[in-house]
């Protein structure tokens, strides 16, 4: 029984000498700059300034309003009669009512287009790391800040290559940065 369990190991290892012999290619780059710096993202960036620039624009006219009317009435306060500070007042409310439900209505917008972007860029980063891992026969291929690689010999750093294949994915197949201003959310 020994015999056997022992020819049976021998020649286990026999057969698995020429898996472990297989050259192992390993990749590592680093998502978050390739995430900033590809086309992809200089898009997606530039369409949200052109997208949200205007309404942030009147939102902080109506911030400076806001103060502006606050120093007002703080100033003459004592010069009203009581009817017509209460009026300010009630009206003060209702401005800053106004101006706080339109910033976080647009900074939900704002938060909801990003994380979309991200979304986006990260699936073409991963098609771009796919597709450099196929063509050049990586067994693996990491992002190396999150793998919590601290030292990695340069000849592994395959971050450049991902960049560029991530902007010859974004040019060649339009994948969408955004979703356009005037579609509407599922609901």
């Amino acid at each position: 029984m020994v015999k056997c369990f022992f020819l049976a190991l021998a020649g286990v290892m026999l057969f698995a000498a020429p898996v472990f012999a297989a050259e192992l290619k390993l990749g590592i780059f680093n998502m978050q700059y390739v995430a900033t710096q590809c086309d992809a993202a200089k898009a997606v960036q530039k369409k949200m300034q052109d997208q949200f620039s205007a309404e942030k624009t009147a939102i902080e006219k109506q911030e400076a309003e806001l103060k502006r009317r606050a120093e007002e009435m703080q100033k003459s306060g004592d010069k009203m009669t009581p009817e017509a500070r209460e009026d300010k007042r009630t009206q003060f409310i209702r401005m800053k009512r106004d101006y706080e439900d339109k910033a976080r209505s647009f900074l939900r917008r704002v938060e909801q287009a990003e994380m979309k972007a991200r979304q986006d860029i990260t699936l073409l980063i991963v098609k771009a790391v796919q597709e450099i891992g196929n063509a050049k026969s990586y067994t693996v291929i990491m992002d190396g800040m999150s793998a919590g690689v601290l030292h990695a010999d340069k000849s592994v750093d395959v971050t450049q290559a991902v960049l560029d294949e991530a902007n010859k994915i974004y040019k060649t197949s339009g994948i969408p940065a955004l979703p356009s201003a005037n579609a509407k959310p599922k609901k």
